[in-house]
């Protein structure tokens, strides 16, 4: 399992994120197509590149490689919330425990798409009136769900 700590970054189960190779340092070659990765989310920013234990919130991300390009670009899909426990930082390594969290329905399926669906009907309307609303158009059509929507648009 590659464990990788960030910080900053809005992850969430169930969305494809696409990540340079040098996002993962100078451990990136021990990266594969079907690799395993753990991320695990910072409270503050580490200056010095080595955190301490007790740097850690206790709910990570599982994810998997799906693909790696010729540009050495990463297609990682998030797929579960993990619980995190007994961190420890050795010689530079990252070692934790952790197990699945359970998934916890806040709403029903019909009732998430119809949210998303008014979201995202929403956004196409705000966008329409720009001259740089076409291209936003495209990016909120290819959307496919609530996490994916947040994750897309959390920078701007």
């Amino acid at each position: 399992m590659f464990i990788q700590p960030i910080y900053n970054i809005l992850l969430l189960p169930d969305v494809t994120y696409f990540f340079k190779k040098d996002f993962f340092a100078d451990r990136a070659d021990e990266l594969e197509t079907g690799s395993d990765i753990l991320f695990l989310f910072l409270k503050n920013e580490i200056a010095d590149g080595i955190p301490a234990s007790d740097a850690f919130y206790p709910v990570g991300l599982s994810a998997k490689v799906e693909n790696i390009n010729e540009e050495d670009v990463l297609q990682v899909r998030t797929t579960d919330r993990v619980e995190i426990s007994d961190p420890s930082v050795e010689d530079g390594e990252i070692h934790v425990s952790f197990v699945l969290r359970p998934s916890v329905e806040d709403m029903g399926e019909d009732e998430q798409q119809t949210e998303f669906t008014e979201l995202r009907t929403a956004l196409l309307r705000f966008v329409q009136g720009y001259q740089w609303g076409l291209w936003a158009r495209g990016y909120i059509l290819q959307r496919k769900n609530m996490n994916d929507m947040a994750s897309a648009l959390s920078e701007y």
